[in-house]
């Protein structure tokens, strides 16, 4: 890959077109070459810019060099949240920036010559991640939440950086990521400080964190605070509301959901149909079946399995079967529930079939299967059966877990 760089009118901006070369380097998952052009802007005394640090800080982060992107982190004299348009910076002049590949060229790019009056220093306004997101991002996508969490409370307690609602959101899925719902409690409360209480996506990632942790009432103090709400609102509130063992208000959130005139998706339905197993509403059930095929959602996977699961809920076995031999792909969540569904509706031969059917196509198990099987001759009654499935699902080398032994 050949790159060829040229600008004119050359003044601190000359790191930021470097950093373009960085941000193509990113685009292209090139970690090495990326490093060879940092070497470069070194050596042309850029190695502290802006610009720069936040370009090399990225493509780490995507290329989940975590250690790297925070060594360039911590060498920068000066860290920004960028939150200024282009408009913002009246003095620009032009930086064109032609790689030469397979691809087309970039087209051009203009690039701040000075930074807008009161302000000791500027970003590329094109510049996509503040410094705060890249690396609370990659932090948090590539398995550290906890580090991601750290990373926020320092540069909360500094006070030189103002957090954006992007940070905020990476950290808030941070804790989520964690259980953590009081170390979120918190962070909600600083991002209602600065002004993004009522954000739909902060607010979207608190009600889901409120819901898996079951703070049923925070969750709905969020939800009634939104200005705005979307589908995923109506959707958390939902799940909230099924993993607390409320399925009714499940239904009324979805109810109330639909007469604001937001239409569900996949996901909801995915929720309503576990509501509707659990309060044994069959027609209702039938209702919302009816909704995904004519809303083009036949297909989807966690559909069908709640499908499913909610037609064996309600004794209608037949439909259940015919929900899951219509799926054009299964996976292990699929076939877990059919085995759990014909064991509950007493069809232990039916449910040996299935897991041996997995076995056959080369399915690669999991504990859950081992327990659904184990577990359904168990509640059947045919106690000898689960304790030679026991016995063969040790020999495959899986240990039994806490469900197995509890069951056994």
């Amino acid at each position: 890959m050949k790159f060829e760089l040229s600008w004119v009118g050359l003044g601190w901006d000359g790191g930021g077109v470097m950093g373009i070369g960085e941000g193509a380097c990113a685009k292209l998952g090139d970690v090495l070459k990326a490093k060879d052009i940092h070497d470069d802007a070194i050596k042309y005394g850029f190695g502290s810019d802006l610009l720069l640090g936040n370009a090399m800080i990225d493509i780490y982060g995507k290329c989940k060099y975590i250690d790297d992107a925070k060594i360039v982190f911590d060498d920068l004299r000066v860290k920004d949240v960028p939150r200024y348009p282009p408009s913002a910076f009246p003095n620009v002049n032009l930086a064109l920036l032609s790689i030469s590949s397979i691809t087309a060229p970039l087209p051009h790019l203009w690039v701040p010559r000075y930074p807008p009056p009161g302000f000791s220093h500027v970003n590329l306004a094109l510049l996509r991640y503040s410094i705060v997101d890249i690396v609370d991002h990659g932090l948090y996508e590539h398995g550290h939440p906890k580090e991601a969490i750290n990373f926020y409370a320092e540069f909360r307690n500094s006070g030189k950086v103002s957090p954006d609602k992007l940070a905020f959101l990476s950290v808030v899925k941070a804790c989520a990521k964690l259980g953590d719902v009081l170390k979120a409690k918190d962070i909600h409360d600083d991002a209602i400080k600065y002004g993004f209480g009522s954000d739909l996506l902060l607010g979207n990632a608190m009600i889901d964190i409120y819901g898996k942790c079951k703070y049923i009432d925070d969750a709905k103090i969020v939800f009634d605070d939104l200005r705005v709400k979307d589908v995923i609102s109506g959707t958390s509130l939902c799940s909230c509301y099924v993993n607390c063992g409320l399925p009714g208000d499940a239904l009324w959130a979805i109810r109330a959901m639909c007469l604001s005139g937001t239409m569900p998706n996949a996901m909801t339905l995915s929720y309503i149909l576990p509501a509707c197993s659990v309060l044994k509403c069959l027609n209702l059930g039938r209702e919302v079946h009816g909704f995904g095929i004519k809303n083009c959602m036949e297909d989807n996977m966690f559909v069908n399995s709640a499908l499913v699961d909610m037609y064996a809920s309600c004794s209608s076995i037949k439909q259940a079967e015919q929900v899951f031999h219509n799926m054009p792909q299964h996976d292990m969540v699929s076939w877990n529930v059919m085995i759990s569904a014909y064991f509950s509706n007493g069809k232990c031969e039916d449910a040996l079939i299935i897991f041996d059917q997995m076995l056959s196509r080369g399915v690669k198990l999991n504990y859950d299967s081992w327990n659904a099987v184990i577990c359904g001759f168990m509640d059947n009654g045919q106690t000898q059966q689960a304790l030679e499935l026991l016995s063969r699902m040790q020999q495959l080398g899986f240990k039994p877990n806490q469900i197995t032994i509890i069951v056994n």
